[in-house]
């Protein structure tokens, strides 16, 4: 987390049993993620808690290109995840006796989102294949971050619409 010392900013780690240091979980639709809330009352931070002790600015950077790269890397992974999901229901699914993934409109757009994801994972890729101090590796990483995530959006919207509405229903997982 970010504090400050000395009136300077800095990142500090406290280990969770840290006295003084209390988590509490807050319950999500999706199981497979975990979120919670950090608090601390009276906690005593010594100098081995410091990750920077001088200015904190470039931890910020460092830390905003791997997140960027990570929340990249997880949003494109269940876009993919998504997209085969749907591909899976509409092998089965029948509508005016053939299987909808038959009908040539919706393999357009399949296709068509399996492309946007190809080329998703092409800038994923790049940022995270560039050294932490490569001049442009922090814009690499937040255009992957920006450009994924809105890809994945726009699939999974659709994912719902070729499901049928029951893509809504989370019975259907």
């Amino acid at each position: 987390m970010r504090g400050t010392r000395a009136g300077k900013s800095v990142w500090i780690a406290l280990p969770t049993t840290t006295s003084g240091v209390s988590i509490e979980r807050t319950l999500l639709a999706d199981t497979s993620r975990t979120l919670g809330t950090v608090a601390l009352s009276g906690v005593a931070i010594s100098a081995e808690h410091v990750l920077t002790p001088g200015d904190a600015g470039a931890l910020d950077d460092d830390l905003l290109r791997i997140a960027a790269v990570s929340l990249a890397a997880d949003a494109l992974g269940g876009g993919n995840a998504t997209l085969a999901a749907t591909v899976d229901y509409m092998k089965g699914r029948e509508q005016f006796d053939r299987v909808i993934g038959s009908f040539q409109a919706l393999k357009h757009r399949v296709a068509d989102h399996k492309a946007a994801l190809e080329a998703a994972r092409g800038l994923v890729d790049h940022a995270a294949s560039l050294d932490a101090d490569a001049p442009l590796a922090l814009l690499a990483a937040l255009t992957a971050k920006q450009h994924v995530t809105r890809v994945v959006a726009e699939v999974a919207r659709d994912c719902i619409q070729l499901h049928g509405g029951v893509g809504f229903t989370s019975e259907y997982v």
